[in-house]
């Protein structure tokens, strides 16, 4: 681990996967608009996972469910907060290819199109 930090290939390591984790987050935002989701994402560019905000009048909870009947798993984003927050989601892109994240925004856009998510919280 000494000659792993020492040798500089540690922070090569992170460079690769900064660039990687930028590309698919990048990806991921055009997917999100391409298909029209009613989502806000105010912190970009900084790691692993993203937060998704969503409109007032929707309930992250219900959304997070009908996300999950459909495969994916997108928590709300209160299970993360002490206190009252917004409606959002968090969404991990880290494991995915743009085939995967492509498929995946276009499931979510499938299962957030009914009126089940728009209630309100």
């Amino acid at each position: 681990m000494t000659n792993f930090l020492e040798s500089g290939a540690f922070y090569a390591h992170l460079r690769r996967c900064r660039k990687h984790y930028a590309e698919r987050q990048s990806y991921f935002l055009k997917q999100v608009s391409r298909f029209g989701l009613p989502m806000t994402f105010p912190i970009t560019g900084r790691g692993m996972n993203l937060v998704g905000m969503l409109p007032c009048n929707f309930n992250d909870r219900a959304c997070s469910d009908r996300l999950r009947l459909a495969g994916l798993d997108v928590p709300p984003l209160p299970w993360y907060a002490v206190g009252l927050i917004p409606p959002g989601l968090l969404f991990g892109l880290a494991a995915f290819d743009e085939r995967a994240i492509q498929r995946g925004v276009a499931r979510m856009a499938v299962a957030l199109d009914g009126k089940g998510a728009r209630l309100s919280n």
